[in-house]
């Protein structure tokens, strides 16, 4: 597991599955290739990141990404997450965008939705 610094996120990464065939190791692709031992401990190193983030830069809140398929705008074809400091009173420090809008949800189709994800 490896957290890569950048000027305005981290990345928390599991790079490799460990093979247990003694072959050569490949990489974790993305949230449905990595076993939920290795989702954990990405996920308890981000909330740590973030934590710094507050603490040592003043981040105002933080937001946890991850991409998993090209659709979904993944670009890297490894797991990781990116952990994104954000700064209420100084937009120009947000290097990176949602890439959505917010809208309101149509209740019915959440509660639809949710009933069929169960």
């Amino acid at each position: 597991m490896n957290v890569l610094l950048g000027t305005s996120r981290w990345l928390v990464e599991g790079r490799v599955k460990g093979p247990s065939d003694g072959s050569t190791p490949s990489p974790i692709t993305d949230l449905l290739d990595i076993t939920a031992e290795d989702l954990t401990a990405c996920v308890h190193l981000a909330q740590e990141v973030a934590a710094r983030a507050k603490d040592r830069l003043g981040a105002d809140g933080v937001n946890l990404l991850n991409c998993s398929g090209v659709d979904a705008w993944q670009s890297v074809f490894h797991f990781h997450l990116h952990v994104i400091p954000r700064f209420k009173d100084q937009p120009g420090k947000d290097a990176v965008g949602l890439p959505w809008n917010s809208v309101p949800g149509n209740l019915d189709e959440i509660e639809r939705i949710g009933k069929h994800l169960s």
